[in-house]
């Protein structure tokens, strides 16, 4: 068994993989207990996973660009044993997701695994119907699904760009099918963009947020900003993850286990 967080949302720029990174960050600072992760980055033209968590741990690559590629994830993924996999999945993926994504979630269920998808959700209508594409087409399921809104794109305090998700029906259908929401909160584009650098092969790389210290050493300001943004989004996502039975590196039993046998 293993558990498996996709991060979706078909359009292109509403923070997908922001919001992976955010995940994946938040298991590798995990300290009591520890928890493992194995990014996936399906990204071939931005892969901004590979990029920030390659000096961490392996990262895969994967394309799934056809059928093959989606037989190669699953492969991927079944011949582990007890793992937390993080998936990035790329914009414009969704002929392929209707037609694939649906047999793979299918398929990793019937082997013993724990799917749960992310939706990072756009302010456009494009992203609210595709979302509703995808659970007509069971690429999604609502009770094992999270959407994200990215407060990034709020841009002024009160400015809500989600208004109209907010007051949808596919919001309020999807809420009573036992779907979750959660906010993730805005970082600053000066942050956000400081984190970027070219790596000793002269390639595009990105600082992990739990490692920025070393980035921000010379401005307590910003060291501060994103410490606190960093507290925020481990409450947001800490609702959703108490949950879920994540895998530690100390033991071979998932991390909601262990916390039960604790109380007892």
């Amino acid at each position: 068994m293993n558990h498996i967080a996709i991060f979706d949302g078909d359009k292109g720029g509403v923070g997908k993989s922001f919001a992976c990174r955010c995940y994946i960050d938040l298991l590798l600072s995990r300290k009591n207990p520890p928890l493992q992760v194995s990014p996936i980055d399906c990204d071939p033209r931005n892969p901004d996973i590979y990029r920030t968590f390659a000096r961490d741990c392996q990262v895969a690559k994967i394309f799934l660009g056809d059928e093959e590629g989606w037989a190669k994830l699953f492969k991927y993924i079944t011949e582990a044993k007890e793992k937390n996999f993080a998936i990035s999945l790329p914009a414009g993926i969704g002929v392929m997701a209707d037609q694939w994504a649906a047999i793979f979630k299918k398929s990793l269920a019937q082997s013993d695994n724990s799917i749960l998808t992310f939706w990072v959700m756009g302010k456009d209508a494009d992203s609210r119907n595709l979302f509703k594409t995808a659970i007509a087409k069971g690429s999604i399921i609502a009770d094992r699904t999270v959407v994200i809104l990215n407060n990034f794109f709020n841009e002024t305090a009160g400015s809500d760009v989600y208004y109209e998700w907010r007051m949808s029906q596919i919001r309020r259908k999807f809420l009573d099918k036992g779907g979750k929401e959660i906010i993730l909160p805005k970082l600053a584009t000066r942050i956000v963009q400081s984190l970027d650098y070219i790596n000793e092969a002269n390639e595009p790389a990105i600082v992990p947020f739990h490692q920025s210290n070393e980035v921000f050493k010379n401005n307590a300001f910003d060291k501060n900003v994103i410490s606190n943004w960093m507290e925020e989004v481990e409450k947001v996502f800490a609702p959703i993850l108490e949950n879920e039975s994540l895998f530690s590196y100390t033991s071979d039993i998932t991390t909601n286990e262990k916390e039960k046998k604790n109380k007892e």
